[in-house]
């Protein structure tokens, strides 16, 4: 049991810092390409790891929309869609810090990076993703004119869209963890 919980923790320990470089590189506009090529890279060893199907649709998602995204870095507006997929990554911040408290007595320190974490999760993933990427025209008519075939529209609209969903059906359990 102690070997799980050592690998757990040194999971969410490199989920923070693949995080917080995500956040200081969105914040600052900041080497966004590389980021994201750091995250694709963790996401595609990660793939051969996860045991759930949700985890899997997500690295799937991510690795679809990075690959769309390196063959298309001619893009005029694609520092402003990598920067709102990164953005994401904010409210998993708290979400490695919820488990690296998780054994601790610091009760109201819980309690604010619950809220932290629930308000980023709502505001980065549900929010200002559906804003920037799903219901923005212009992204949409950029996929239209770069897109050279139907798998690359496949690609970019499994990601994009298997993310949103993906970040609804997660939100659904956390406000029915916040209600039961």
């Amino acid at each position: 049991m102690e070997n799980k919980n050592t690998k757990m923790v040194q999971f969410h320990c490199m989920n923070l810092g693949i995080s917080l470089c995500s956040w200081f590189c969105v914040m600052n506009n900041f080497y966004i390409i590389v980021c994201s090529n750091i995250v694709g890279v963790v996401c595609f060893i990660h793939l051969f790891f996860v045991k759930k199907n949700d985890m899997l649709i997500h690295h799937l998602s991510v690795l679809g929309m990075l690959h769309y995204m390196n063959n298309h870095n001619d893009i005029e507006n694609i520092i402003e869609i990598i920067s709102t997929i990164l953005s994401v990554k904010i409210s998993t911040i708290f979400l490695a810090l919820n488990y690296l408290l998780e054994n601790t007595s610091a009760v109201n320190l819980k309690k604010i990076n619950n809220v932290a974490f629930v308000s980023t999760f709502l505001y980065y993933r549900i929010y200002n993703y559906s804003y920037y990427l799903i219901f923005n025209k212009n992204i949409h008519n950029t996929i239209l004119i770069y897109s050279r075939n139907n798998f690359e529209y496949f690609e970019i609209y499994f990601g994009l869209f298997g993310l949103f969903f993906l970040n609804l059906y997660w939100f659904c359990i956390i406000i029915k963890k916040i209600l039961y």
